[in-house]
């Protein structure tokens, strides 16, 4: 099993044009959550896409146990940190676009 970040995968060729992620590889991403409140409480699930399209909807603590798992699993890859369980009282609507797309990534 090869584990690489698809930022390290793409090249980008003297114009600037970003080739297409090698083949066999999947894109993950994080667009978007969902704050779910209940009786016993509320807690935010993030969105996960697999390639452009919807697959699940998923806590914050369950990326944190992935994210262990998978450090345990490959100790020589270095993954990024996760970002903060808390948005700082931010909604997406008011977040940057800059600021979505890097919390996007780091999920």
């Amino acid at each position: 099993l090869r584990l690489k970040r698809i930022e390290d995968a793409i090249e980008e060729d003297e114009s600037g044009k970003k080739s297409k992620p090698p083949v066999g590889s999947v894109i993950v991403s994080v667009n978007g959550f969902k704050e779910v409140r209940e009786i016993t409480g509320s807690y935010t699930i993030f969105h996960v896409y697999l390639d452009g399209e919807y697959r699940c909807s998923r806590r914050y603590s369950q990326f944190a146990d992935l994210h262990k798992r998978l450090k345990a699993r490959f100790p020589w890859f270095q993954f990024p940190a996760l970002p903060g369980k808390k948005l700082n009282g931010l909604r997406h609507t008011t977040l940057g676009e800059s600021e979505t797309l890097e919390r996007q990534e780091k999920l």
